[in-house]
């Protein structure tokens, strides 16, 4: 049966490039912006604001980063300068998608763009260098660490496909029970792939040498998952919306029997990311006062370490590649 699930031990505690522009350095003025953190501390430094409509962001090494928009529009910015170095019009605005994005290998990223295409952008010269589809409808996206693929999955039949970039070709598609709408590759061992349900309380281990799936069941419907680097530790954000306050669930595929712990925290959980070295993953949580909870949490003692709270509802959460600041996207 495909999507035959598995259940976790779960232990509850409380807890067309047309346009761009000489560099601009945004000020206070404007609703959408990326706040940067100081991850040794949690201190916000600064915030580079104008990208309206802004729904994912993507760090490019330490200094540089990509935030899309629902408009169509994808913003290059320099994070050591805090200035937006170009902006580019990349497809129709106002459409479905726009909502993920990796890079593949150095300066080529990949986008899901509007009307079911994928977008592949080089961001080292600046242009789209393809537009290609992958299914009906795209809703999520991530690299292969080990090879030259990529993998999208789709809202529409959900299906996971496999997308060579040697050609931007799909070669194989796995078709799911449940909407994956976030994930992340495995770094121990490598060649598998954790895909979380945005429709389901349903965490999808994938084999992606022989492209079969195992399910584990979660706590709730999920809106983000991450790895740690080098392990097979991962952590979900579940919102919940329906309730005052969402969970967070950190566990380790690797073994017989996975066995994880789901955390309560204050807020709605939005997104996670894993720093690129270390122990630590790092949470977005929207409070109902208009503020977000920014959490990092130790992947290893699983638990919360430290916290922060920062203006505006936070949409996306990433580190630079040497792990010394987190960016966070945020809108007000």
């Amino acid at each position: 049966m495909v999507g035959a699930r598995r259940a976790v031990a779960l232990l509850s505690a409380a807890v067309l490039v047309c346009a761009c522009h000489d560099v601009v350095e945004y000020g206070s003025a404007g609703s959408y912006g990326v706040r940067i953190i100081r991850a040794s501390d949690m201190v916000q430094e600064d915030c580079i604001e104008g990208f309206e409509g802004g729904r994912a962001i993507c760090s490019l090494g330490n200094n540089r980063f990509l935030v899309v928009s629902n408009r169509g529009t994808l913003y290059s910015v320099d994070s050591r300068e805090r200035a937006v170095e170009e902006v580019y019009q990349i497809g129709t605005p106002f459409s479905t998608g726009y909502n993920d994005m990796t890079q593949a290998s150095v300066g080529r990223v990949y986008i899901v763009g509007g009307f079911g295409k994928l977008i592949e952008f080089n961001a080292t010269i600046g242009y789209v260098a393809d537009e290609f589809g992958a299914g009906p409808s795209p809703r999520a996206i991530c690299s292969s660490l080990t090879e030259d693929r990529i993998y999208v999955s789709d809202s529409y039949d959900q299906r996971l496909r496999e997308v060579w970039t040697s050609d931007n070709t799909v070669y194989r598609e796995l078709q799911l029970d449940a909407t994956v709408g976030s994930m992340a590759p495995y770094g121990f061992p490598e060649g598998y792939l954790a895909a979380a349900c945005e429709d389901d309380d349903l965490l999808y281990n994938i084999d992606l040498a022989n492209f079969i799936e195992q399910g584990f069941d979660l706590v709730d419907e999920c809106s983000g998952v991450a790895v740690l680097a080098d392990t097979s530790i991962f952590c979900v954000t579940h919102p919940d919306w329906g309730h005052d306050s969402g969970r967070v669930t950190i566990g380790d595929r690797y073994g017989a029997v996975p066995t994880a712990i789901s955390i309560a925290v204050e807020g709605h959980p939005t997104a996670v990311c894993a720093r690129p070295y270390g122990s630590k993953f790092y949470v977005s949580s929207v409070l109902d006062d208009g503020t977000s909870r920014i959490l990092a949490i130790d992947g290893l003692l699983w638990g919360i370490v430290q916290s922060s709270t920062i203006d505006g509802y936070a949409w996306d959460i990433t580190t630079h590649a040497n792990g010394e600041y987190l960016l966070v996207l945020t809108s007000s």
